[in-house]
């Protein structure tokens, strides 16, 4: 069910323009419309693959990658598979 929602959600927003998709977005997360300003956190801030700036780069987005992972090896049980699949998925999220 919270499947369809989110799949109507997703159609929804895809036949509007971007301002107004942050906007409806804004009700759930109100940071959502705030400015990207200069002292606004981004992930390419800094490139330096330490552990200081690996842990000040941690949030949600990567948990979710390593669940979803996690998760998607017990459907897909082959090792290149499941990473061609997950390759796959992060080109299709950038497209969008």
């Amino acid at each position: 069910m919270m499947t369809l929602i989110y799949f109507c959600l997703v159609i929804t927003l895809m036949n509007h323009r971007p301002k107004y998709g942050r906007w409806l977005l804004g009700y759930f997360d109100s940071r959502l419309n705030l400015e990207v300003t200069k002292g606004h956190h981004t992930y390419d801030d800094d490139c330096d693959l330490t552990w200081d700036n690996f842990a000040s780069n941690f949030d949600h987005y990567y948990a979710v990658h390593l669940g979803n992972w996690f998760l998607s090896s017990f459907v897909i049980r082959d090792f290149w598979m499941l990473h061609i699949w997950h390759m796959f998925n992060e080109v299709i999220e950038l497209s969008w």
